[in-house]
């Protein structure tokens, strides 16, 4: 089993009647995710998606661990999760 980066592109808070849903939108790379001026508010932002419980639907509801930062250019940090995926060739 290996692990792949899905970046953060969009999110959105729904609230429920016991609980608030999380939805998000994620993406294979930096360049369409979406940006935090500083290394600080994104590492607030992943602490927060951490809390959240997070799982991506189109790969079995695995669940996101891992949330990190990278900056993709001066005054742009981006957030990816990692998420497991199973490899088979065919």
């Amino acid at each position: 089993m290996h692990a792949q980066k899905a970046y953060v592109k969009n999110w959105t808070k729904q609230p429920l009647e016991t609980h608030t849903q999380v939805v998000m939108e994620f993406g294979p790379d930096p360049e369409g995710a979406a940006v935090w001026e500083t290394r600080e508010q994104a590492q607030n932002a992943c602490r927060n998606f951490e809390s959240c419980g997070i799982t991506i639907s189109a790969f079995g509801g695995r669940a996101c661990k891992g949330f990190g930062v990278e900056e993709r250019a001066p005054k742009q940090f981006v957030v990816f999760c990692d998420y497991p995926f199973e490899y088979s060739e065919r």
